[in-house]
């Protein structure tokens, strides 16, 4: 590694991770929590012309170009050794099948919907977690987070005025989140032993390729139309939210612990569905608004206890 990586790194390392959390830090966490919230509705414009296998494809090789550009102007090494290099293709599978169940569901379902739904991942983090990570049990307070979503998913169901959708994309959409989750929790144990950086960077040189060939496959014939807001809803799920968004949330961990910053995620998936109604037309109805708040209330009670 060069020196000045080496030095970098050792500056990193010696970074407080405890830090009380500052004013500019919290307007942060809301920031991503924001940004993360319009991934959904920028998928649904981006499904208006362009098929979701190629949006997959564009979406990726714009992330990858972000950061790796980033890693070069601050001098962070990517490389990873010999005996991991395999490992990493484990979780960039699971990516992979992630990224199609997201943009496949969402072209069938509101884009609230699809905010709601896609935000279920951390309970699923929780469930896992109980059984597989020594000290993180599910508490009685973590069951009634699970059953406050779980109410909120049920209730939203029932919602039929919101915005065009079907069961087949809510669940697509819910396997998504799902193998987000799967995803989180392998990443948990590499970056352990890799950088979180070459965990992320890794995984989509492996993903791009896997995309581009089932595009080429499948899609190949499609039409593709592209307009100043189709290009902004890729630049945004690339550059935004697998770029800046990564980064920003790697620098806050080093100065703040995980548990502090996502007492704020409940946030999500309100911001979702409130860019939902701004940009896609969404209603926001009674059943659709039930379930957002138990989901919210969900969130905030597994993150805070």
């Amino acid at each position: 590694m060069p020196t000045t990586s080496r030095k970098r790194l050792a500056r990193v390392s010696h970074i407080d991770e405890n830090q009380p959390l500052t004013t500019r830090s919290v307007l942060l966490v809301l920031m991503l929590c924001t940004l993360w919230g319009g991934l959904v509705v920028s998928v649904k414009v981006g499904l208006e012309g362009i098929p979701p296998i190629l949006l997959a494809v564009l979406r990726f090789g714009v992330a990858l170009v972000c950061v790796y550009a980033w890693t070069r102007l601050a001098g962070v090494s990517l490389s990873v050794a010999r005996g991991d290099r395999l490992i990493i293709a484990v979780p960039a599978l699971v990516m992979a099948a992630q990224i199609l169940f997201l943009n496949i569901g969402a072209e069938r379902t509101s884009g609230s919907h699809a905010v709601l739904f896609m935000q279920t991942y951390p309970f699923v983090v929780a469930a896992i977690s109980h059984y597989i990570i020594p000290g993180d049990r599910l508490t009685m307070m973590k069951n009634l987070g699970l059953v406050l979503a779980g109410a909120g998913m049920a209730l939203t169901i029932y919602d039929e005025a919101g915005g065009p959708s079907t069961p087949l994309g809510d669940v697509l959409v819910l396997c998504s989140s799902i193998s987000l989750a799967i995803q989180i929790m392998i990443n948990k144990v590499l970056v352990r032993r890799i950088s979180p950086v070459s965990v992320i960077f890794w995984q989509q040189v492996v993903v791009l390729p896997i995309f581009t060939v089932l595009w080429v496959s499948t899609e190949w014939h499609l039409p593709v139309m592209i307009d100043p807001a189709i290009v902004a809803a890729v630049l945004y799920q690339g550059a935004i939210v697998a770029g800046f968004c990564f980064l920003v949330w790697i620098r806050l961990l080093q100065r703040h612990s995980a548990t502090q910053i996502s007492a704020f995620f409940f946030t999500t998936p309100l911001f979702g569905v409130l860019l939902s109604w701004l940009i896609l037309g969404d209603q926001v109805t009674t059943y659709l608004t039930g379930g957002l708040l138990l989901l919210a209330a969900g969130l905030w009670v597994v993150n805070r206890y």
